[in-house]
């Protein structure tokens, strides 16, 4: 079906019955457009589409190296590969992506003898998942690192002067201070 042929035919159509006051041809005429409108929309939007892996096959070599550099044992794991959404939108992810694989083998995952030290497998894991709930994407990141020290947070804002020692001694792991 060549949907834009036809839009064109319909807009000279609805010209003619503009111009002769025909209702009902009007109405016929302006659901081929609606129609055929809608069609072009969902057209574009499957042109627009792309798999997540296109994004995602660029960070087996990122975690590859970095963990190298870092001197970290990493294994990259992937699901939902074959997700699609929008080409502009994933473009837009790619380096906020990045970012979040490097804090995973910055801060997240232990070195090799710590991991072992705590009853860990030697190599760390970061995990990119992609899932679809209704119209979203939903993409995650996590890894199976020690997490974030509170302490280590706490005291940081107190020397940088964020927070008092005392705001900082009521706040527990999860919760500011009320």
């Amino acid at each position: 079906m060549n949907l834009v042929g036809e839009l064109i035919i319909n807009k000279i159509a609805l010209r003619q019955c503009i111009s002769a006051n025909m209702y009902e041809s009007l109405k016929r005429i302006a659901g081929n457009i609606d129609r055929l409108v809608t069609g072009l929309q969902d057209l574009v939007m499957q042109i627009r589409m792309v798999p997540v892996s296109q994004i995602f096959d660029r960070f087996p070599r990122l975690v590859r190296d970095l963990s190298l550099k870092r001197g970290k044992k990493v294994d990259l794991l992937m699901e939902g590969r074959d997700i699609e959404m929008d080409r502009t939108v994933l473009d837009e992810i790619g380096e906020p992506l990045v970012h979040l694989i490097r804090n995973c083998i910055d801060h997240g995952i232990e070195y090799p003898e710590e991991r072992l030290k705590n009853g860990k497998p030697q190599n760390g894991a970061i995990k990119l998942s992609a899932r679809r709930e209704g119209d979203h994407v939903i993409i995650e990141v996590e890894d199976d690192g020690a997490g974030i020290d509170p302490k280590v947070i706490r005291e940081a804002a107190v020397e940088r002067g964020f927070i008092s020692k005392d705001e900082a001694d009521k706040m527990s792991a999860r919760c500011p201070p009320p």
